[in-house]
This record gives structure tokens, sequence and C-alpha cells, in this order.
């Protein structure tokens, strides 16, 4: 994802807005419902979550059902535990309004950011974030790699590799990630995404790179690689355009987000598969830009997304995206999700992202758009 760092006048006004908002009606705290049936005192200490004010505002790049369904579940939760309300701004996936505010010199309207791995890695690095205090949040929980300093990893996600069932026989199913590369035997175009981040890992492994031996990223391997399948390759930019290209027969094989085949395979009963074999393990980050306004709010809304088991297991059930927390293996989930979560023996097939390596190469999406239009 770019990240414009222009401010923009029509930005500004609506940061103001949002601060207006944020500031003005509708914020205030309730009566602190700890020490119930509910959420017991031990799991939810009042040194956290009581004497909060103010509303949780908090900044969105997912939107849609993905976001909702936050709000359904952990701060749902949230809300009837302190009593403070939770809303949030979706701003089509960007980050740009958030970290202008933030260059601004705040106060900052959001006291949360749900922001990509590559802008987290971007944001830590400019000091655009708060460090979190982790006597109110549970860092321990979590498995390692899972936190950070500045911020905690959530909705992991899998790029995997998927296929069309009904398009090679029965007994000659994909196996691994090296069928991406194989059209002797795995006949077909292949259906990959438009985007450098996550191709570059899968196709590495592909060519036989182990999943430990992937970063640094040889680049120069990566684009080779991608020689000799690209005129065997229809790209795609809209999980749903890779789907409905699988479906129409356009491709066979291809790359897609694991929790995208579950809605397929589940819900709609389409002829698709996935293996996490060579697969890309990613994230986003729940963090505290630098300058918000009620900090110690958005400090307790990532609390409680690690302290909330139960939300937790409904989020994930609706989703396939959780939080790896120590208390939540991928045996706690029901067996029909298990199979699409990225976490535990799913995503040890695959190799996790390293969001420095992208803050570090901040080019290297152009550089891929360029190698797209060269023919």
């Amino acid at each position: 994802m770019k990240m414009k760092l222009k401010l923009a006048a029509a930005g500004l006004a609506a940061v103001a807005l949002a601060l207006t908002s944020a500031c003005g009606g509708g914020g205030g705290g309730g009566k602190f419902a700890g020490d119930s049936a509910q959420f017991p005192a031990t799991q939810y200490p009042k040194s956290v979550f009581g004497n909060l004010h103010g509303q949780l505002l908090w900044y969105d790049t997912s939107g849609g059902t993905i976001g909702q369904a936050r709000e359904d579940s952990y701060f749902k939760d949230f809300t009837a535990l302190t009593g403070v309300k939770s809303s949030r701004e979706f701003t089509d996936g960007e980050t740009t309004k958030l970290f202008n505010a933030v260059q601004q010199g705040g106060p900052v309207p959001w006291n949360m950011g749900q922001i990509t791995n590559s802008d987290f890695y971007i944001a830590k690095a400019k000091g655009w974030l708060e460090p979190l205090d982790p006597k109110v949040i549970p860092m321990g929980d979590l498995n390692p790699g899972q936190a950070d300093k500045y911020g905690v990893r959530h909705d992991i996600y899998g790029t995997v590799m998927f296929w069309n069932t009904k398009a090679f026989p029965k007994n000659k199913q994909p196996k691994d990630i090296s069928a991406l590369l194989d059209t002797k035997n795995y006949p077909g175009k292949r259906c990959f995404p438009q985007t450098f981040e996550g191709l570059a890992e899968i196709m590495l492994q592909a060519d036989g790179v182990k999943p430990a031996d992937v970063y640094p990223l040889d680049t120069a391997r990566v684009f080779k690689t991608l020689d000799k399948i690209k005129r065997d390759t229809v790209w795609w930019n809209q999980a749903d355009v890779a789907t409905a290209n699988m479906l129409n027969g356009e491709c066979t094989i291809g790359i897609t987000y694991a929790g995208r085949v579950y809605g397929a395979v589940t819900k709609n009963h389409y002829p698709l598969n996935a293996s996490w074999s060579g697969s890309y393990i990613s994230a986003s980050w729940y963090v505290v830009p630098k300058g918000a306004t009620d900090p110690k709010v958005g400090q307790a809304a990532i609390s409680m997304v690690l302290r909330d088991k139960p939300a937790n297991l409904k989020y994930v059930t609706d989703t396939t995206y959780p939080v790896d927390l120590k208390k939540l293996p991928l045996s706690s989930y029901p067996a029909s999700v298990q199979r699409w979560l990225a976490i535990g023996k799913n995503a040890a097939q695959g190799v996790q992202t390293d969001g420095n390596w992208y803050a570090q190469h901040p080019s290297i999406q152009v550089q891929f758009q360029n190698w797209l239009v060269k023919g």
C-alpha cells in the first residue's frame, strides 16, 4: 500500500470534523460492569477498564463485513464492560489521513488504529506511534513474535495456493507449492495477485527456496521465476476476481487469501481447494497513534482484544482472522474453521512476513509494476 505523505486540504478538513465528533457529543464513559459473571475482575481489572472517558474512535483500514465483525464482537463487549461507546472510520484501506494527522502534531481524533503490516514498520520508524503499556496490555498472552513495543498483531491471514478441483483428475490434485510453476502436470492459466508482497515469497518457495531462507528477498530470482510463468498468468487486484476467474475456467490454479477460499467452499460450496504449502503469512496491527485523543481508551481496547476469549471465538469463526494467543491454539476453534486459519501447523508450512524488509525497500512495488507493463 502506498502512503501519500502530501497533505490535502480536504483531508485536513475531514480530520477536523472527526476531531469535533470525538471530543464532542457521543463520548463519555458509562457505568463500569466489571467484577461480574461476564467480566470477572481477574480477567478484566478495574485498573485497566474502569474510569475511562470519551469514546473509542478507531481507524479502520478493512471496512465492510470485517470492520463490522470487530464491532459486533470485541468492541461490543468493550462498550458493555466500560460504558465507552465505540465507532470506526473507514478510509478505503489508506493510512494517509491517519498519518497526516499525526504529522500535524495532534491532537489526533482516533485513539486506536488498525493498519497494515508494512505501514506499521514505516510508522514505527517515523515515530508516529505511542508505546503500548505492558501493565494494560497482556503481551505475555501472545505467542512469540506477535507483539512489539508499539503494536499488537491481529487478523493473521494466509496467502495460499488454490485451485479448481474440477480442473485436474482426482488422483492428480496439486500437492505442494511447486505446482504453480509446473504447467506440464497442472496446465492452465495462473491467477496471481497484482502485488509484489506475498507473491514474491510464494514464488521463491515454488522455485525451491526453503521458508527459512526466503528473507532477505532475492528480487532478481523472484523476477526470473515470474518470467517463466508470465505468459500463463492472469492478474487480479481484487480477491473476488480471482475466485470468479477460477470458477469460470479462465484459471485452473493460482494464489489468493485462505479466508476467501473458506467462504467460497463452506458458504457457496464451490469446487475449490487450497494448500498451506509455501504460503505467505501476514497480519494487520493494532496501534495507538502519537498524539491520540484519550489514548488510555485505545490501549484498553487493544487489551480487550487479547483478554476476551468468547469474542475471539466469535470473530474468528465468522472471519477466519485470528490473534495468535497462547490460550487459543488452533485446536480451540471449530473443526470446520481450523484448516483455514493462519496459525499453528498451517502457518508452519509457509513463511512469516518480514515487514522490516518492505519498509527498507519502499520502491519494490513500483519496480514490480514496471515489470508487469513490459510485456
